[in-house]
């Protein structure tokens, strides 16, 4: 008689729909991309800010606050209200979801920027920070290894965007956005007519009202007064009220428009002073005495990356 046998069927093939902005890396595991080399290694920085609970020396009683609501007061002060820090972030999830590549394009302190997108955790959402400060060395370090980041000292944000959508192979049927609080930086648009300029209108804003205060303002205000820091003075300018300017919800609301309505838009490019943060700069991590009171103050550990 002959033996009955089970059938056994070939090993089904599975198919994964191909994930987009996704890197992977030597241990298999896929991870999206964020910040790179240009604002890493290529710059002197090798490692991330990361808050911790508590602080590692007594101030103000002690703080005894959890690393949750650190970031979470951090994201109020960086943005100016829990709203704004919701939108932007709502912003920057979208722009992932959608493979829509984020930049952050200042004349600031890159250094400071990149910082405190660490301690936002938010770093992972922002493609790279572009700079043309060509007056600060410490605040904009000198990038050897790719020659068109110290170009970009020498020119304005447009021709930065231009080269940018070379570099990135995004021709002029697909769309961006560039929003910046101040018009001047629309000139040389005309190079980019594709990426739409957008005015971020706002208020200005008082930082000793109460909505608007945190312990983080307080700790750059007092570091300020202290006689010999080299950010002394430096809440002045940094908080001044007519230099502030707290960005329209309904512009944001309306670029979130945008990205879920419109499939062609495949960049956007955001001033970080006055337009991601109301305040008139980032904060001075390029000093090494704030960047360790800071620190020490609100206990960041710093691994490597």
């Amino acid at each position: 008689m002959w033996r009955k046998t089970r059938r056994v069927s070939k090993k089904r093939r599975r198919y994964t729909k191909k994930r987009r902005n996704v890197k992977r890396t030597h241990k298999y595991k896929f991870l999206r991309g964020g910040l790179g080399d240009n604002d890493y290694v290529n710059i002197g920085i090798g490692d991330t800010y990361v808050f911790q609970s508590g602080c590692t020396q007594p101030g103000g009683g002690g703080d005894h606050s959890t690393k949750v609501e650190k970031i979470a007061e951090f994201k109020k002060y960086v943005f100016g209200t829990m709203e704004h820090a919701d939108t932007w972030e709502t912003i920057l999830r979208l722009c992932q979801d959608n493979g829509i590549l984020f930049y952050v394009l200042t004349s600031g302190g890159k250094v400071g920027i990149i910082r405190m997108l660490q301690l936002l955790e938010l770093s992972e959402y922002v493609t790279e920070v572009l700079c043309n400060n060509n007056r600060n060395i410490e605040s904009n370090p000198a990038n050897r290894t790719v020659t068109t980041r110290e170009r970009f000292k020498t020119i304005n944000k447009y021709q930065i965007i231009q080269e940018i959508l070379q570099e990135q192979h995004i021709n002029k049927e697909s769309k961006g956005i560039f929003i910046d609080n101040e018009e001047k930086n629309k000139i040389y648009s005309e190079l980019c007519s594709n990426i739409e300029f957008v005015l971020a209108t706002g208020d200005q804003i008082d930082r000793y009202q109460a909505e608007y205060r945190t312990r983080f303002e307080s700790f750059v205000s007092d570091e300020s007064l202290i006689v010999g820091n080299r950010i002394r003075g430096h809440a002045h300018i940094l908080y001044k009220q007519n230099k502030s300017n707290l960005v329209s919800t309904g512009v944001l609301n309306s670029i979130i428009h945008k990205i879920n309505t419109d499939d062609k838009i495949k960049v956007i490019f955001s001033d970080f002073d006055g337009t991601m943060s109301p305040w008139r700069g980032a904060l001075p991590f390029h000093f090494s005495d704030f960047n360790d009171s800071f620190s020490s103050h609100f206990n960041v550990s710093k691994p490597a990356l």
